[in-house]
């Protein structure tokens, strides 16, 4: 729909724009793959960052209905507060696993979402 009207760009005005609250977000992209309409995208190069393409938003919500963090919101009529959201790209420190979060200007955790959820203290023990 957001295509048959003039482009909303940086701070304008869209038919439906999708909100993402960096400080809820854990970047699991979970939203980007179930986004059919390429409205939620993620960017790599020198700074990787969350692309909303607010054009692009058909307004179906699939992205916050599959957000276990309740971290994405989608607004009817409403201006684009932002179109990029930077991400701090990190390594596990259990794992070694390369993961991104966005980037909320603390440190944050050292830990990938799935080793944050596992306790491998607990796992060593069932080893030995």
């Amino acid at each position: 729909p957001g295509s048959h009207l003039p482009s909303a760009g940086e701070k304008g005005l869209a038919l439906f724009v999708p909100e993402i609250d960096p400080h809820r977000c854990n970047g699991c992209d979970a939203c980007l793959r179930v986004c059919g309409h390429a409205a939620l995208s993620c960017e790599h190069g020198s700074t990787d960052a969350y692309v909303i393409a607010a054009d692009a938003c058909t307004g179906c919500s699939l992205c916050s209905d599959i957000c276990d963090r309740n971290a994405i919101s989608v607004h009817l009529d409403a201006v684009v507060s932002y179109a990029r959201i930077p991400l701090a790209v990190r390594r596990c420190k259990v794992c070694g696993i390369r993961f991104h979060k966005p980037d909320t200007g603390s440190i944050g955790d050292t830990l990938c979402q799935i080793c944050s959820r596992v306790d491998h203290k607990r796992n060593l023990y069932q080893v030995l």
